[in-house]
């Protein structure tokens, strides 16, 4: 009996396996938690330099031909793949702010009207989208965290992923998926204080403050600013890139004393080589604790 009941459980209630695409300028990451997150599975294709710049899609056919290659190495040709879609960085703005201490109807109202004022891009052609940051009200106000992107860029991504047999349920961006891996998995990490995370990706560096598990600030820094104008050159000097390492912590640092008080006290790496290079570049350029993720 308990063989059956199991298997019209299974019927009634099938598992998905979760699974999380990220699109950038260089590459197609897939990762796959399966058999409740015991099981990893992670899959990765090269991006020919062109196919996407600057989080557009330039080279549509090869980039749905890599979209093709990357669902055949996961799933079998005609089978449908549901993903969570991590969007390029370029596409995105976000900022916190508040409203007054509404419920229901009448909050929704007060943050769309914000969303609107404070949308980069028309606010028709975006999408938008916000979450409560904080479980209480701060002197009196509500505290939100707003998102946008731009239509266009993001439509280019779901025809293209329908069309290789993925099945988008969801868009999001890097910097919001590492603020709640952090959250999830990072026990041994303090957050009742403002916390400095840098992510450091093949197509930029994202800096985060996350303040009570929350995402409240996300700066990015393209590596394309350190290129040569008009090429498509993928390698960075180590001096090059220490200096835009540098700079921009500096300017990370400053925000934060200046929004935050105080002196910040560690930073979180999340890194995909040299993690323990570029701890120690901190370490001894910042004389700042290094928490590598």
């Amino acid at each position: 009996m308990r063989n059956v009941l199991g298997a019209i459980k299974k019927l009634l209630f099938p598992k998905e396996n979760l699974i999380g695409l990220e699109i950038n300028d260089t590459a197609l990451r897939l990762v796959s938690l399966s058999d409740g997150n015991l099981s990893l599975k992670k899959i990765s294709v090269v991006l020919e330099p062109g196919v996407i710049e600057g989080g557009v899609i330039k080279n549509q056919p090869k980039f749905l031909d890599s979209l093709k290659q990357l669902h055949n190495q996961f799933v079998s040709p005609k089978d449908k793949a549901p993903v969570i879609l991590i969007t390029p960085s370029f596409n995105i703005y976000s900022k916190v702010f508040s409203v007054p201490p509404l419920v229901g109807e009448n909050l929704e109202q007060a943050v769309e009207l914000n969303l609107r004022s404070i949308s980069p891009i028309e606010f028709e052609s975006a999408y938008a989208d916000w979450q409560q940051v904080g479980s209480e009200e701060k002197e009196g106000k509500i505290e939100v965290l707003g998102a946008f992107a731009p239509k266009t860029a993001v439509d280019s991504y779901i025809r293209s992923l329908e069309a290789a047999n993925f099945l988008p349920i969801a868009v999001e961006f890097s910097a919001l998926a590492i603020t709640r891996a952090i959250k999830e998995y990072a026990t041994d990490l303090d957050l009742n204080s403002p916390k400095v995370a840098i992510n450091l990706a093949s197509d930029g560096i994202d800096f985060l403050v996350i303040k009570n598990g929350n995402l409240y600030f996300n700066y990015f820094v393209p590596w394309k600013l350190v290129s040569e104008e008009g090429t498509n050159e993928r390698v960075i000097s180590l001096k090059d890139f220490q200096e835009i390492l540098s700079r921009e912590i500096k300017k990370v640092v400053t925000f934060y004393g200046g929004h935050w008080g105080g002196k910040l006290d560690q930073l979180i790496l999340v890194t995909q080589a040299l993690e323990q290079e570029i701890s120690d570049f901190i370490k001894t350029n910042f004389n700042l604790p290094v928490i590598n993720l």
